[in-house]
């Protein structure tokens, strides 16, 4: 890694930035020996973030920080953060020496296919390892064609189908993040269904 930025403040920093040039020395630490720690530098780095420390230090942006001051580009910062975020402490221990890049991927499956996956990590090239999350996606998007209310008319046969998909998929509609919900399309069909009734009901006393 190049030489840090050095910072400037010297004696007579505030509190605040005292802090924050003791957080930025252990993000340089941690950054230096990345493939042992990726779990400690996602998690500092995701404090200096959050916490906005990094303008104690003038910096204006997180990226200007990550950049100029650790020599980290910002697009490589957000992904040790996305990381820690999105994956258990365990994995990210074990799974280490696989590196970052296929650790934010594997942050992109499910719990049940991410630990499936987990255990070849260091086996699987980054791009056979887009390609099995492709196929997923693939997956997940046929799932949520075939789920869809307006291919339904009872409820019933929608849980029946529903019942033979394996309990490793269907975390792909769980409603969770944006992704579609088995029991929101089922509703709509019952809903569809209960109207339909109450209209031939109330049609029949005319």
């Amino acid at each position: 890694m190049d030489e840090m930025k050095q910072l400037t403040l010297v004696g007579n920093e505030t509190p605040e930035q005292a802090e924050a040039i003791g957080l930025h020395y252990e993000i340089v630490s941690a950054a230096q020996a990345a493939a042992s720690s990726l779990l400690d530098l996602g998690r500092k780095l995701k404090r200096m973030r959050d916490s906005g420390k990094y303008k104690a230090l003038g910096f204006e942006t997180f990226g200007d920080y990550t950049e100029q001051a650790v020599h980290i580009r910002q697009r490589q910062a957000y992904t040790y953060i996305s990381v820690v975020e999105k994956l258990p402490a365990q994995l990210i221990e074990e799974n280490a020496a696989a590196g970052v890049t296929k650790l934010a991927l594997l942050a992109k499956l499910g719990p049940q296919d991410r630990e499936e996956v987990a255990g070849d990590l260091a086996n699987i090239t980054v791009t056979e390892l887009q390609k099995l999350i492709d196929e997923k996606n693939d997956m997940a998007e046929q799932l949520s064609l075939l789920f869809r209310a307006d291919n339904w008319q009872n409820a019933r046969d929608m849980q029946t189908v529903w019942n033979a998909v394996p309990n490793e998929h269907r975390w792909q509609m769980d409603g969770r993040k944006g992704r579609p919900s088995f029991q929101k399309e089922k509703n709509l069909v019952l809903e569809r269904t209960v109207k339909a009734a109450l209209s031939t009901r109330i049609g029949g006393r005319k």
